[in-house]
């Protein structure tokens, strides 16, 4: 199957689910976008979230961006350490990567409280 068919299976299967196609494309592809039951905009080709932004408002959006893409390079570290420390036999080794682990959710919290506390404001 190709991308074109896979994207467009992608769509049949968002509209089955009872989200709704949007009017609006995808920036990037130009696919149309999909808002999904919890009013989470998505572009099924990319699958990524998209973001309308007032006029003015660009700043804050590649904020948000910046702290999601953030919060995604945290667990993808943790995710590492994780599988790395199963056969750890290195004592001080596993210590360390324990810490990290430990510093890396401490982050993720951190990145978590901001995000909530922006799409409160």
């Amino acid at each position: 199957m190709n991308q074109k068919e896979t994207v467009t299976k992608k769509m049949a299967e968002l509209l089955k689910a009872g989200n709704v196609m949007l009017n609006d494309f995808c920036p990037d592809c130009k696919v149309p976008l999909f808002k999904l039951k919890d009013g989470k905009i998505i572009c099924p080709s990319c699958n990524r979230t998209v973001i309308y932004v007032k006029y003015g408002e660009e700043e804050i959006a590649k904020h948000y961006q910046t702290i999601d893409i953030t919060m995604n390079s945290v667990i993808k570290k943790i995710t590492e350490l994780t599988y790395s420390i199963i056969d750890e036999i290195d004592e001080e080794k596993l210590k360390l990567k324990i810490s990290l682990i430990n510093d890396l959710l401490d982050a993720y919290d951190k990145l978590l409280k901001i995000k909530k506390h922006h799409s409160e404001a």
